[in-house]
C-alpha cells in the first residue's frame, strides 16, 4: 500500500517531502494559482492527510512559479452551482466543531507548524 499524500496525482497542487518538512505548492500557473473549488478540495484533502502524520515536523505552503496566489478565481465562482442547503450547513457545522475541539484541546495532541511563503512579501491594503 502506498502513501496517499505523496502518491496521489494531484491536479492543482504539488506535494514534495524534504526530510521532516513537506512543501505544498499551489499549482495553477495558467490562472496565477487562483483558488477554485478543485484547488480548495485538493488542499483540504492534503491538509487532512498531513494532520494524521507523525513524521512531518513542518508544512510549507507556497505557489508555483513566481507568485503565491491571485486570490479567488472569480470566473470559477460565477460558474459554480450552489450547494444544496443541507450540504452547506453540514460543511459549516463541521468547521465549527473542529474549531471548538481545538479550543477544548481535543485535537491530535501535536500541532505541525505551517508557513506560507509568498514571493515579494505580503502587502496590507
Amino acid at each position: 500500500m502506498g502513501d496517499k499524500l505523496f502518491d496521489t496525482d494531484w491536479r492543482t497542487i504539488r506535494v514534495q517531502r524534504r526530510e521532516a518538512m513537506v512543501e505544498v505548492a499551489l499549482a495553477r500557473p495558467g490562472a496565477r494559482n487562483a483558488l477554485n473549488g478543485e484547488l480548495m478540495e485538493e488542499l483540504t484533502e492534503a491538509a487532512a492527510l498531513l494532520r494524521l502524520r507523525t513524521d512531518v515536523r513542518a508544512v510549507i505552503l507556497t505557489g508555483a512559479d513566481s507568485y503565491f496566489s491571485a486570490g479567488a478565481d472569480l470566473s470559477a465562482s460565477q460558474a459554480r452551482t450552489a450547494l444544496p442547503l443541507i450540504e452547506s450547513r453540514r460543511a459549516v457545522m463541521a468547521a465549527r466543531e473542529r474549531i471548538a475541539d481545538r479550543r477544548r484541546g481535543l485535537h491530535c495532541g501535536r500541532c505541525t507548524p505551517a508557513v506560507a511563503v509568498a514571493p515579494g512579501g505580503l502587502r496590507r491594503r
